[in-house]
């Protein structure tokens, strides 16, 4: 969801496993067909902010006695750090 709501489009998860059953919920595929290399290290960057912010969302849950979101926060509980960058 956090890679979707930045302009990412990523395989569902699963993707790479028959049946898009991934037994440990952690392979995603990455195959741009053939964009320039600018934009593939802004992807990369997005996804690594992505798996940043969803770390930290998951340690503060944890934190605060919840459990971890399964992907993100509803983008209006985000602070302003979690908004996307224009």
């Amino acid at each position: 969801e956090l890679a979707k709501e930045i302009g990412l489009a990523l395989t569902p998860a699963g993707a790479t496993h028959p049946l898009g059953l991934d037994p440990e919920d952690r392979t995603l595929r990455i195959a741009p067909t053939n964009p320039p290399l600018a934009e593939v290290r802004l992807a990369a960057e997005g996804i690594a902010l992505c798996v940043f912010l969803a770390s930290l969302e998951a340690l503060l849950a944890q934190r605060e006695g919840e459990e971890a979101p399964r992907s993100s926060r509803p983008a209006s509980r985000r602070t302003k750090a979690g908004a996307r960058a224009s």
